[in-house]
Parts: C-alpha cells; structure tokens; sequence
C-alpha cells in the first residue's frame, strides 16, 4: 500500500472518529445524560466504534455521499498533436550523470514517524500487562470466608482490581488494621469494578490510545473512562455504605497515595486519584444529588444496537465533491440528443472527475457497444463489477459479455467478468443485492448454474421474507427444465445442472419454491405465440409444473384459481368475424395472477442509444406488489439489455388497486418506433396493444387491434405460424459480414403488415440484435403471402415473424 493511501486512510478515521464522538456528546447532551455509569458505557461504546473503523472502514464497500455542487466543467476541447520531429540516425555522445540519493518522500516520513509511535505504545502496554500478571503471582490469596478472589500484595499502597474472565482483587499489606466500615467501602467499590468489567474498558482505550496515539480523542477519551469508573463505583458503593464512612475511606486512600513512592500499575483501576479526590468527595457529600443505578444488561443491549447502525454508516461513508455535468452531457443523459464520437471524450472526462455517476457510465458503455469500441467499453464494465456490484448497471451491462470469442470480446473476457462477481459476491456475502446480481449474471449461457443456485439460496437465507429471490430461485430453475426438453425455442445450456434441479425438486419440501416453479413450467406455452400444438417437445415440461403445483400445494403453496383454457392457434386473432376456436387437446396449465388495476403509471423514457440502434421489442417483468399496491420487486425475465434499465426505473415507480396479500404478475413494457419512410395502418398501434400485461391470462392475445386501416378494408391479427403457412414466395435473409465475422446468432422478431395482395406492406423491429434486424426486414419486405380472407372479402393482415441467424 503506498505511503499517501496509509495517511488518507488515517486522516479518514481520525475524522470519522471524531464525528461519531461529536455524535456521543449531542446524544448527551440532548438527553441530559447525568449518571456516570451511562456516561462511562457511550464512551466505552466510542473507544470500540473507533477501533472498528479501523479495522472495517478498509473492508466495507464505500457508500459515496456527494456534499459539494462544484461548478459545471468547461466543455472537453480536443488539442490536435504537434507533428513528431524527426529523429537522427547518428548516435550522440551521452556523459554519464551519477546516481542521485533517492530521499523519503513526506508521505513515508510520516507513515514511517507513525509506524515508529505505534509500536512504542504497543510495547509499553505489553510491558504493562505482563507487569501486572507479575503482580498477580506475586499476591497472596486471602484466606476468608467472606474474601473469594481477595488478595494481598506489598507492590501497592491502594486497592486494584485486575483482570477480566477471572478477575482478583488486590488489598495492600495492612488491611487487616482497617476499620470495618472502612473495609466494607472499599470491597463494594472494588467489586463495582468487578462487576463492570472496568479493567478490560482500560484495557480497550489503552489498545486506542496505541492505534491513535497521534490523535488527541484517543488521550482523552483514556483519561475520561477512568475518571467515569471511579465516579460510576462510587455510585454504586453508596447504595450499601454510608455517605461519611466512604468518604473518608476515600480520603484515607488519597493519602496512601501520596506516601506509597509510585508503588502501583499504571493500568489498573485504583481506588484513588489524588487529582480527583476533591471533585469525587464533592459528589459523595452532595445530597441534593439523586445516586443513580448501574446500567442493566438490557440497556447495554438497547445502547449497542442503536450504536451498531451509526458504527456502519460511519465506517461506509465517502464524501465526495458533487460535480454538476457539463451542459453538453446533460442533454446526453437526458435524450435530448445523440452521442456522437467527440463527446465520448468529454464524458470520459466527466467521469475520471465524478466516477461514480452511474447514469453516465451505462450511457458511455452503451454508446461503445452500438460503435464497436472494444476495450474502452470493457474497462468500465469491469470497473461497474469492482465498485458497483450492487447496482442495476453493473449486471446488465455485464450481460453483454458473451462466453464466446467475438468481436466485442473474448471468451477470457467472460472469464475474468465471472470471476470478479465471485469475488464481490464473496466479499460482500451479506449484501442480497450482490449475490442477486451476480447470480443473474452467472445463469447465462457459459456460466456457472451452481454457483449460481448457491448464491440465491444465500440470499434468500438473509431475506426469507423478500419473495424476490424464490422467483428468482424458480426462474433459474424454470430456464433449466424447460431447456432440457429439446425445444428450440429453449437452449439446453446446463444438461447436468437440469438433472441436478430435476432431482431436487421432485425430493424438495419447499412449498412455496415448489408451486412458483410450478407454475412458471406450467405456463411455458401460455403466450400467444407459444403453444403445445406447435411445440410438442414441451409437454413434459408442463407435465411436470403440474406436478409441482400440486406437491407445492400438499407443503403450503396457496392453490391458484382455475384457468381458462389456452387459445387455439388457428383462428383466435379474429374477434366478432363468426371464427370458433379449434379444440384445444392439452391440458390447460394455471397462471400466474392477473393484475390488479393500475391507479398511477410512469411511462419508461426510450434509451436515446436504443433509439439511435433503432432497437425495439418488449421488456417482460416479473412483479410483485405488496397489500398497498406499491412494487415489492421486480425481477427481469426476458428484454434488450439497453431497454431494461428505464424499464425497471418506471415500472418500480407503478402503484395498484390495494391488494390482500403479495401477489406475483407478469407485467410486459413494449418499446417501438415509427418505421422508416413507411405509412403505419390507422388503428394499429405498433406492437403496444394492451400496453402492459397483467398477467399471462391477462396479456396480449393478438386479438383485433383495429377496426379499419385508412383504406376503409377490415383487418385482422393473425399468430404468426398460422400465417407463415400462407407464404408462396420467400427471401432468404443475407448474414450481415460483420454479425457473422462477430459471432452474433439469434433471431430478429419482425412487426409485419401484409396487404390485402398479399405482399408485404411495412415492417418494423420488434426485437432482436441490431447488427441483424437490417437483413432481416431487407428480405421480409420481399416475401409474398396468400390473401386473406375475411367473410369472403380480403384483409389487410398484422402478424409477427422471426427470422433466424445462426
């Protein structure tokens, strides 16, 4: 660690301590706080907050808490590069320059002055110590009944008490010529000491006073406690021996003091300071003073958990300058326009001067990835892992690292972004927002299943009552199972983590993870575009849901009610043309809730970069709504990774109709744009029919979503294999060159209104990777279709297609 890092992490906790000691007196102070005990027990609590910022403050996560406005940062000016001069061929004679001292910078003269004092203290209160255990062996036991752990010794003139788990009391020689009053005094104030632990507290601030033997708090909180303990024994000595008796015990040993030649250990707790004789007879002999009791275990419990928190906030802190963007990066962040290559630069700027500023970074990251730029894009996702675990930002961004070699990153690249949620998810092992996070990122697609499992499994250990982490928990499974079925539609991307949770499952008697994995099996094929018919590999997956539901309901998962039956593919899209479904032969799987009504609504900003990739589809939650309506949880279960973010940053901000208990939907948030130089029907509204979905049940059927387009003609909404059994001529899509040299697979989910000729009338993204969707709706725009007939009469047709790249 360099010699700067050791003095700014010094000066930290000398601040800090102080503020925390600042916060102590206030207390006090407000609460008219009088009693020594109490008194003695916040400082005590102090001395240890400080020694626990010295040892913590270096290991918590930093909480950055901007307290100054800075004046906004000049726009970044670009100085083109004086031309190189030439350099000459001809070697030029050189004279050797002898070696110079190299003298200790500042900074190591004070690390170096502060390592020297700290071990000097260290050293003397170990000679201390092992003086005092000298002490203890050289006494003599006591020999009374009335005396258990009673000694006598000739190294002091005054009574001591030492040690902690097995503490002794120490009388002078000649205590057998005391008064009995006399004695009795001083054994209730000795056993005070006992019975407070007073020799460890000692022991505690003289540990501090080592660690900060440069910072005055520590000197004085030394003397203070000591002072407090002889005051707070005092108290409690007076509750069984007289006023009079006392004080002149206490002045006797004063006097002892002064005739005993210095015979005494510096850090045991003696009876008498002569320096604090009077002020202590002062209050003895005061009787309009009310004694006070001693502090109770309970209190002392009260006292150190509400200390606890201010210790923590304390420890995680981090001032730092609040430095307002730039004009130019406010309209950035803000959408109000696109970034273009030059301002990279300055909110590279921006950032190296306010690192912290998330928003910023993730619009910097997303910016790289649309361009291409490679190494700049993963630096900040790394530094997003290092420093921000906890947030949204660093998971999704993250997302974007692929396990496989491409030309945004190498599989080392994966590599090294798993390991370093491991990390973080290891140091920080109680913090659910880490592990959460860094399970998602590791139920992807090369990553770790196990690892994963494990740490939603811990997260939901430290949060039983966050029904986040069992949907979670249920979803991982979900994708599991449903990928070992052999359906396209559902890659198998861990075939012995699927044994694994298979097996699991059917042993497990965890109700409530029983029925919600359940019913996110049973509900696979409950989408407009999924069914059993087209998908028939799938049917052992609902199968199994089924299963779950019931064997979750047999340990407590609440039974849902029952649910209609899935539509039929065929014919369903035509609402009030005369169409009766088709039978339907599977077996109708229950779903999740249906939402309740929604009474305040933020609609999601559209990501400026997501705009500018023309990047479209619809970005599905999982929500969870507590008894007054407001988002308990979200969990992302499918989207674009540049759409999620302001998905998330709306829809957590939604309230519903109050509820009577916590319930779980689906909610779908679409995101569309107006197509490129090409007229939209009127009545169809893009793709954000029904605008959020609550519910599977409650969704998006693809039902009528119009009356009539422009030209009077009836339309329809058809299920896009019912229509791709229409199509008489067909494109084949070009790989775009650099998707492939990439690496990029996937499918590119089209929008697609067909004319009552049967040709294709517009085409809009849907959803799908921005290097493909331009050759795919290339090649669509050509497809020819049979018309459709409605009544006998053509119609203008609205249907999906997917188009793959592999």
């Amino acid at each position: 660690m360099e010699s700067s890092t050791v003095l700014w992490y010094l000066a930290g906790v000398a601040v800090r301590s102080l503020g925390l000691a600042a916060l102590a007196a206030i207390g006090m102070l407000i609460f008219r706080v009088k009693s020594a005990a109490v008194r003695h027990a916040v400082w005590t609590v102090v001395v240890a907050g400080m020694l626990a910022l010295a040892a913590f403050e270096p290991l918590l996560p930093a909480l950055p808490v901007p307290v100054l406005r800075a004046a906004p940062a000049p726009t970044a000016q670009y100085v083109p590069q004086s031309p190189e001069l030439p350099v000459s061929n001809t070697l030029q004679p050189t004279r050797a320059t002898p070696p110079q001292r190299q003298w200790p910078t500042w900074p190591q003269a004070v690390v170096a002055v502060y390592t020297a004092g700290l071990v000097v203290f260290l050293v003397r209160l170990a000679f201390g110590y092992l003086f005092t255990r000298r002490l203890v062996r050289a006494s003599r036991p006591i020999d009374r009944p009335w005396a258990p752990a009673l000694y006598e010794s000739n190294w002091i003139s005054v009574p001591l008490t030492v040690g902690w788990l097995r503490p002794k009391i120490l009388l002078p020689a000649g205590w057998e010529q005391w008064q009995e009053d006399k004695l009795q005094a001083v054994l209730a104030h000795e056993r005070t000491h006992v019975e407070r632990a007073d020799w460890a507290i000692a022991v505690l601030a003289g540990l501090n006073r080592c660690v900060f033997w440069f910072h005055p708090l520590a000197w004085w909180l030394e003397r203070r406690l000591a002072s407090l303990a002889e005051q707070a024994c005092d108290d409690s000595a007076l509750l069984l021996v007289a006023t009079e008796s006392y004080a002149q015990a206490l002045l006797d040993m004063a006097a002892a003091v002064k005739t005993g030649r210095g015979r005494l250990v510096w850090e045991a707790m003696a009876m008498a300071n002569a320096t604090e004789v009077r002020k202590r007879i002062e209050r003895i002999l005061d009787e309009t003073r009310q004694i006070p009791k001693g502090l109770t275990r309970s209190r002392w419990a009260a006292l150190i958990a509400g200390t606890l928190p201010l210790i923590y906030v304390a420890s995680v802190v981090q001032p730092v300058p609040a430095q307002a963007p730039p004009p130019a990066i406010q309209e950035l962040l803000a959408g109000k326009r696109q970034i273009a290559p030059a301002d990279a630069g300055a909110m590279e700027q921006y950032l190296a001067a306010n690192p912290h500023d998330l928003d910023a970074r993730r619009e910097l990251i997303g910016y790289y990835f649309t361009g291409g730029t490679r190494e700049q894009r993963l630096g900040h996702i790394f530094w997003l892992i290092a420093n921000h675990p906890e947030s949204t930002a660093a998971v999704f961004t993250s997302r974007l690292i692929t396990s496989r070699t491409t030309t945004f990153n190498d599989a080392s690249d994966f590599v090294k972004a798993a390991s370093l949620w491991k990390q973080q998810a290891a140091a920080r092992s109680t913090d659910t927002r880490v592990l959460g996070n860094a399970a998602e990122f590791l139920s992807q697609a090369g990553g770790d299943f196990n690892e994963a499992e494990r740490l939603l499994i811990a997260a939901r250990s430290i949060e039983p009552q966050n029904f986040t982490w069992r949907d979670k928990l249920a979803y991982l499974y979900k994708t599991a199972i449903a990928g070992s079925a052999g359906d396209p539609k559902f890659p198998n991307l861990d075939p012995a983590f699927a044994d694994h949770v298979k097996l699991q499952l059917e042993s497990s008697t965890d109700g409530m993870l029983l029925g919600w994995t359940g019913r996110m099996l049973a509900s696979t094929v409950q989408r407009p575009e999924m069914n059993l018919n087209d998908h028939p590999m799938l049917r052992p997956v609902v199968d199994m849901g089924n299963r779950l539901i019931a064997r979750g309901e047999q340990y407590g998962f609440p039974a849902a009610p029952a649910a209609a039956a899935a539509p039929a593919p065929a014919t369903l899209g035509m609402r009030g043309a005369g169409a009766t479904p088709a039978p339907q032969t599977a077996t109708a799987a229950p779903t999740l809730n249906s939402a309740p009504p929604l009474i305040d609504k933020v609609d999601p900003a559209y990501p400026p970069l997501a705009r500018q990739a023309r990047i479209q589809g619809t970005v599905r939650l999982m929500a969870s709504i507590g008894a007054d309506g407001r988002i308990t949880h979200l969990q992302v279960i499918s989207g674009h990774p540049l759409l999620v973010p302001a998905t998330l940053e709306a829809v957590k901000q939604w309230v519903y109709s109050p509820v009577a208990s916590v319930e779980s939907f689906v909610v779908d948030v679409p995101f569309s744009l107006p197509p490129r130089n090409e007229s939209t029907p009127q009545g169809v509204m893009g793709g954000v029919a029904g605008g959020v979905a609550g519910g599977v049940k409650g969704g998006v059927l693809g039902g009528i979503i119009g009356s009539t387009p422009a030209n009077g003609r009836a339309f329809i909404q058809v299920g896009e294999n019912v229509q791709a059994a229409k199509l008489i001529s067909k494109v084949e899509p070009v790989y775009p060159p650099l998707a492939k040299a990439a690496g990029i697979e996937g499918t590119a989910v089209l929008d697609v209104t067909i004319g009552e000729d049967g040709h294709v009338q517009s085409v809009r993204n849907k959803d799908g990777h921005p290097l493909l969707v331009a050759a795919a709706i290339e090649a669509v725009r050509q497809w020819v279709y049979n018309p459709t007939l409605l009544n006998g009469n053509p119609v203008v047709v609205m249907t999906t297609v997917s188009v793959t790249f592999q």
